[in-house]
């Protein structure tokens, strides 16, 4: 626990040096101004004309405040952080995985010497995919909350590198549950792969509504005593559309007569609001 702790102390700390000199730079860039203002006022005060003009602009300094912006390298250096620390313990990965691979193993021995439409097969694929979420995503949060490094977190970087590092981080964990548990269900439920780009295309678009879905959900449930009765009972209702647009789809890749098109429309639109909505209100919950 101590070792996960300072990793994650070093993290932080570390990208929020790297985000603190843009400031640094612009409080030094300010210097003569403000030394130049000071001088201008000793000019018609005799008591400021004996060394203490600099006195201004030392006190700007002072009271000046790094804060930490929403680069690229603080959403890397979340995203890094919690990938050393989940590699560490494997927790939400050797979950979701255990879980996407055991339930296709189980469906085989109900289903054996049974031909299922892809219909049915693109609905037992995603029922998998989602409860094998439901297990592993709510980790991301919920680590922070119990390691003790949230209120540090909350105060060294900003919400948006939060969101889109703990969103980079989900879809990461969602792309190896299932590049392991899609050619599993694949083989022993004798599913046909007739379109594997629009597979590939419904499986992204799906991972990345998951994705941003399940961190602010996340971010929602982890303050909460229920964790993991509460995330699952929130996220359901809001991810059941992104659910029936990714079935869709994925019937359609494994040869049912549907539109895949206007599923991948549906897949796409889904992304943009929850990427916007999270966008707007995970500031109000993260800071909460």
């Amino acid at each position: 626990m101590g070792d996960v702790m300072a990793d994650n102390v070093a993290a932080i700390k570390l990208s929020a040096a790297e985000t603190a000199e843009p400031s640094g730079a612009t409080s030094a860039n300010s210097e003569p101004v403000a030394t130049s203002a000071a001088n201008g006022v000793s000019s018609s005060d005799d008591t400021i004309a004996d060394g203490t003009a600099a006195a201004p602009s030392r006190v700007m300094q002072n009271l000046s405040v790094d804060v930490p912006r929403a680069t690229w390298d603080s959403v890397v250096a979340v995203f890094v952080k919690d990938w050393r620390g989940e590699w560490r313990t494997r927790a939400a990965l050797n979950a979701s995985t255990l879980f996407a691979v055991a339930a296709p193993i189980a469906l085989s021995f109900s289903v054996a010497r049974q031909t299922l439409s892809p219909e049915t097969l693109a609905g037992c694929l995603w029922a998998v995919l989602l409860f094998a979420a439901l297990v592993g995503l709510p980790r991301a949060f919920v680590k922070e909350e119990e390691s003790g490094t949230a209120t540090l977190l909350r105060l060294n970087c900003p919400p948006e590198a939060v969101l889109w590092g703990k969103a980079l981080f989900n879809f990461a964990l969602l792309v190896v549950t299932q590049a392991a548990a899609v050619p599993i269900f694949a083989v022993l439920l004798s599913a046909r792969i007739e379109q594997p780009g629009a597979l590939l295309l419904a499986l992204l678009g799906g991972d990345v509504g998951l994705a941003v879905a399940a961190t602010v959900l996340g971010a929602i449930a982890s303050q909460a005593r229920a964790r993991g009765a509460l995330f699952s009972a929130i996220a359901v209702p809001v991810l059941l559309p992104l659910l029936v647009a990714a079935s869709t789809a994925t019937a359609a890749a494994f040869g049912a007569r549907t539109e895949l098109w206007p599923a991948l429309q549906m897949i796409v639109a889904y992304d943009v609001v929850a990427a916007a909505a999270a966008w707007m209100l995970f500031d109000f919950v993260w800071s909460a």
